[in-house]
């Protein structure tokens, strides 16, 4: 991938010469630059976050009950289930695995994950919007 223009180059195009002329014709202003640009390039686009990074479960994370709330209004949108089961049977499952399987306090976790009826009600709206918007653009 071209780190100038984010153009995804095939293999036959990793080639010095191939890769010098795509400078060349498409980025005609960077040619002068020192290998020491694009470098920085690299080093700056190999510590941008990915979608997996975004992902990642650690628990210092300010977010991960919020992503946890809307993964579980995710789920019970899958199953088709009512809404109401998010807040008496999942966070309780939750809680359960947290002290019996993990043996730590489970109520500073669970406080985190919000699940209300109307919040996974109104989390599985927002999906199916934006899913919806995305389907119609």
């Amino acid at each position: 991938m071209c780190l100038l223009c984010n153009k995804v180059l095939g293999n036959d195009a990793m080639k010095p010469s191939k890769l010098q002329d795509h400078l060349r014709r498409f980025h005609p202003d960077k040619t002068e630059k020192r290998k020491k640009y694009f470098q920085t390039l690299k080093d700056t686009f190999q510590k941008s976050p990915t979608l997996d990074r975004m992902f990642a479960s650690t628990s210092q994370r300010n977010d991960d009950g919020l992503r946890a709330s809307y993964n579980i209004s995710l789920l019970i949108a899958k199953s088709g289930k009512p809404h109401t089961i998010g807040e008496k049977l999942i966070l309780l499952a939750v809680k359960e695995v947290l002290k019996t399987v993990l043996h730590k306090p489970a109520s500073d976790i669970i406080k985190r994950i919000t699940l209300s009826n109307n919040t996974a009600k109104r989390r599985i709206d927002e999906m199916r919007s934006d899913i919806e918007s995305f389907f119609l653009m």
